[in-house]
């Protein structure tokens, strides 16, 4: 997260897609990790690249 200048806000939680009831192969289990993210403003000096710009409200 810190290389995508990101920082978390809160714990990740897992979202189970599949059922291994019903898909008994593990091989095909699928699982989304959800991670919340901060709120998150484009720092000034990337506007040169066309980065919007917002002020921050925390």
């Amino acid at each position: 997260m810190a290389a995508n200048e990101r920082r978390p806000n809160g714990a990740p939680w897992e979202v189970y897609l599949t059922d291994p009831g019903t898909v008994p192969d593990p091989r095909d289990w699928k699982t989304e990790v959800v991670w919340p993210l901060a709120w998150y403003a484009v720092p000034r000096d990337r506007t040169a690249r066309g980065d919007k710009v917002v002020d921050p409200v925390d």
